[in-house]
């Protein structure tokens, strides 16, 4: 089975925070409640001034399992999204090695995952 990480880049500002829950609420629910097992959520955005000041973490960000979502020690009004990508990527590379197809979403994508699970798991690869 071919896996997958559906990255939900967003900002955490009040207004894509209740979009994250409703996104975690509908179509993620399924991936969060692990019905897909085979498919990793994480809503991924910058910390706060005070947590980028307060962690350890200076050049990777924190991966919290837990809530499913990834915060990394940028201040969103300073970055580029260059600097963004850049740095989401090292923080997720662990989980790139098991991974076959990663999609980066907007908060205001909707998923049709059990649509998406299908046409993934019918790609053929030339090398199998």
């Amino acid at each position: 089975m071919k896996n997958i990480l559906i990255l939900n880049i967003c900002n955490r500002h009040d207004f894509y925070g209740h979009d994250v829950e409703v996104i975690e609420e509908t179509w993620a629910k399924d991936i969060i409640d692990n019905v897909y097992p085979n498919i990793s959520y994480y809503s991924c955005c910058g910390m706060t001034p005070e947590m980028v000041y307060q962690t350890e973490h200076k050049s990777l960000g924190i991966i919290d399992e837990e809530c499913h979502s990834i915060f990394l020690p940028i201040n969103e009004c300073q970055v580029n999204t260059y600097d963004f990508f850049l740095m989401l990527m090292k923080t997720i590379k662990p989980k790139i090695y098991n991974t076959d197809y990663i999609m980066f979403v907007n908060p205001d994508v909707y998923v049709n995952v059990p649509l998406l699970n299908d046409f993934i798991q019918n790609i053929i690869n030339p090398n199998d």
